[in-house]
């Protein structure tokens, strides 16, 4: 499971949980060139209870 609370160019996150839109494009990379896909949670749950949750992350 992935979540995100904040994506932001905002400097100031005194709780670091802000996310630039250059590193949230990163990490989506990441996961695509590793076969992820992200689904919300209703997908995800769907494909769980069918089998066929294999590659997704909610």
């Amino acid at each position: 499971m992935a979540m995100y609370h904040s994506v932001s160019d905002c400097p100031d996150d005194p709780y670091n949980v802000t996310v630039t839109p250059a590193r949230l494009d990163r990490q989506f990379a990441w996961m695509s060139s590793r076969g992820l896909r992200g689904v919300s949670m209703r997908e995800l749950l769907a494909a769980r209870a069918r089998g066929t949750e294999r590659g997704l992350v909610g």
